[in-house]
């Protein structure tokens, strides 16, 4: 289906609500009489015009007066896009809100419970009959007809909102929605109930949300909720309010809701126990009656300022004018008592002719008279022509503040109309019939002047038809090269109006082309952003494994150096130790051989001491004597020659024989010398 081009069957009046979405304009069908509004989209909901064609026709299928009907889709010469929508008369919650803030007004919690009891059937009926989310739920799109019901607009943007993938925070900002923070912003069921329970919470408390809805603000607002329904009713009833705004606000404490009808089943079950379905939507509607009373009463005081101010305006006015009239006076006095000063003084020079100089002073000083009063009223005529052009240019700011004031605050001016439909929608009604009958009237009338002047031209046709055939031969075949050439011309206008159309057709095709090419070439630039922002992280990364693996070498070299080190400290330990103990063991060795001398010296002693009683056995003990002094001989050279440092060959076992030693000589250097035993003394001979 192909976007409409705009019809010249409506005409456009005032715009109305302007938004995230787009501008609103208001315009009448000329043929069917109905008043339509076109929404004039913002340049990024453009791109996603198959999308909106396949939400409308969708939406189509949806039978439910509760919905502003969107018909179709229309496209400027300009490239915009428009969706043209049934008109639905009201006053948008957003107003409603800001009249009860001025006004001072609570609509409390019955009236909020009474707005959820509308909406939520609403969007169970939307969501499962569609098949498509709203996703754009806010009190600027929440309509309070004149009948007490509720309308929502603006039902098929879900799909391109979340197709822009706009932040959380620029979606709250330029379109007033809340969606959950973290993932990216999906417009689905869940998005529906929790911009439906804002805007109730709003209508709750009675001012607009002002912060974005985050995790705290949430906490916040639910606590609140909890607070009045604990005001308005029981704990039980507090805590039942509290669980239904946790489930459809999606708190993490609590399951959401799958569907609409599944909350409407609590929300219905809840009031039934406590306040009642009756009584809460009783609560809205009186709600709106206060809401429509304020307001009245509020354009009837700014009403009243204006005129107030006016007034004011126009006595300064007059009090200038008053003024500038007694100066205009006082001048002209002061200039009729010079003239009488020189008056004087020529009568004394000329006294003959006084009289006739009086005469004509007068008549000059009438004359004069006549022109300053001439003067004064013209100054007079064109003072109040000033004053009135002044009024008029008063008026003209007056209206050009007034359109201002309407444009940034609707209630003024353009709602007020809709306030005045709310108060006689059935006068309005008919005011509407009637205008719809008077432009069918009109449309009848320029029928029939249009008819009748084709039927004058029709017999003027005739009649020139009549005298061409009274004329001559030559002029008929003039008439018919005329009329050849007539045709000819509107064959060549009809041939470049198809021209024309090709040709618009074509620009067309190459704009959607551009645009499609357009979207590749974003596409491939994210995808090439994307490749280089992967570049960029695997670089870092290789980056930082290869510092790391520097890192590691580096303390893998530290640790081997401090190993080397650490051995070469242990060598050298085991070196001083080895040289220490080789000089304890040549020590030992020193002190052990000193104890063997000291030993041999004493054997050698106790041997002669027994040769000198014993002859035979001294004789035997002296061959062993010398045998074991030859063999501690030979131990001591060797000893002696033996290299420091080197291991001492272990000393060749000895005979048993007598002697002080407590420990073999070859396990000597093992342990700590032993203490020498103290010389015996010399026997004293007998």
């Amino acid at each position: 289906m192909s976007v409409q081009p705009a019809e010249t069957t409506t005409s456009l009046t005032a715009s109305g609500y302007a938004d995230g979405l787009g501008r609103r304009v208001l315009a009448f069908d000329r043929e069917s009489g109905e008043i339509l509004e076109r929404l004039c989209l913002r340049p990024e909901l453009i791109a996603f015009e198959q999308v909106l064609q396949q939400t409308i026709a969708r939406f189509a299928t949806l039978e439910d007066e509760r919905f502003a009907r969107p018909r179709r889709l229309e496209s400027d010469d300009d490239g915009g896009l428009s969706v043209v929508s049934d008109f639905v008369g009201g006053l948008r919650m957003a107003d409603a809100l800001d009249i009860a803030a001025d006004a001072t007004l609570a609509p409390g919690l019955d009236a909020a419970l009474g707005l959820l009891l509308e909406l939520l059937p609403a969007l169970g009926g939307l969501h499962s009959a569609a098949g498509i989310a709203h996703g754009a739920i806010g009190p600027g799109r929440i309509l309070f007809t004149p009948e007490g019901t509720v309308a929502i607009l603006d039902s098929v943007y879900a799909a391109p909102l979340e197709r822009l993938h706009f932040t959380s925070r620029r979606l709250w900002e330029e379109f007033g929605l809340a969606v959950r923070e973290g993932a990216p912003a999906r417009f689905d069921v869940a998005a529906d109930l929790m911009q439906t329970a804002l805007a109730a919470s709003a209508l709750m408390i009675g001012r607009p949300l002002a912060d974005r809805p985050t995790g705290s603000s949430l906490s916040t607002l639910r606590r609140e909720i909890s607070d009045v329904a604990q005001i308005r009713g029981t704990s039980a009833f507090a805590t039942g309010v509290g669980r239904l705004f946790d489930r459809l606000l999606g708190a993490a404490a609590a399951s959401p809701y799958g569907s609409a009808d599944e909350a409407v089943l609590d929300l219905r079950q809840l009031l039934r126990r406590e306040l009642g379905i009756d009584a809460c939507r009783a609560a809205l509607k009186e709600f709106l009656t206060q809401v429509e009373a304020a307001g009245n009463e509020l354009a009837e005081a700014e009403f009243a300022q204006l005129q107030r101010l006016g007034a004011a305006q126009a006595e300064s006015q007059r009090t200038k004018a008053t003024r500038f009239a007694a100066e205009l006076a006082e001048a002209a006095r002061r200039e009729a008592e010079r003239l009488e000063t020189e008056r004087f003084e020529r009568d004394g020079r000329e006294a003959e002719r006084r009289e006739t100089e009086r005469r004509g002073r007068l008549e000059a000083e009438r004359l004069e008279r006549e022109r300053v009063e001439a003067e004064r009223r013209e100054h007079e005529r064109l003072e109040a022509l000033r004053l009135e052009q002044a009024r008029l240019e008063t008026e003209r700011k007056e209206r050009e503040r007034l359109e201002t004031l309407r444009r940034e605050q609707e209630r003024v001016e353009a709602e007020r109309r809709e306030r005045e439909r709310l108060e006689a929608e059935r006068k309005e009604r008919e005011r509407l019939e009637a205008l719809r009958r008077e432009q069918e009237r009109l449309e009848a009338e320029r029928k029939e002047r249009e008819r009748l002047e084709a039927e004058r031209r029709e017999r003027e046709r005739l009649e020139a038809e009549k005298k061409e055939r009274e004329r001559v031969e030559a002029k008929r075949r003039e008439q018919e090269r005329l009329d050849a050439e007539r045709r000819e011309r509107e064959r060549v206008e009809a041939e470049r109006r198809e021209r024309e159309r090709k040709e618009a057709e074509q620009r067309e095709r190459a704009r959607l082309e551009a645009e499609r090419r357009e979207a590749e070439r974003r596409e491939r630039e994210q995808i090439e952003a994307e490749r280089k922002e992967r570049e960029r992280l695997e670089a870092e990364q290789r980056e930082a494994e290869r510092r790391e693996r520097e890192r590691l070498e580096t303390d893998r070299k530290e640790r081997d150096k401090a190993e080397a080190e650490r051995r070469e400290r242990a060598r050298l330990e085991i070196e001083r130790e080895r040289e220490r103990l080789a000089a304890e063991r040549r020590e030992r060795e020193r002190q052990e051989a000193d104890r063997a001398a000291a030993a041999r010296r004493a054997a050698e002693r106790d041997d002669d001491e027994q040769e000198d009683s014993d002859p035979a056995e001294s004789q035997k003990a002296g061959g062993r004597r010398k045998r074991d002094r030859s063999a501690r001989t030979r131990k001591d050279r060797l000893r002696s020659n033996a290299q420091p440092g080197s291991p001492t060959p272990p000393a060749p076992a000895q005979p048993a024989q007598r002697s002080s030693w407590l420990i073999p000589p070859e396990r000597a250097a093992k342990f700590e010398p032993p203490v020498e035993d103290a010389p015996r003394p010399a026997a004293s001979p007998t």
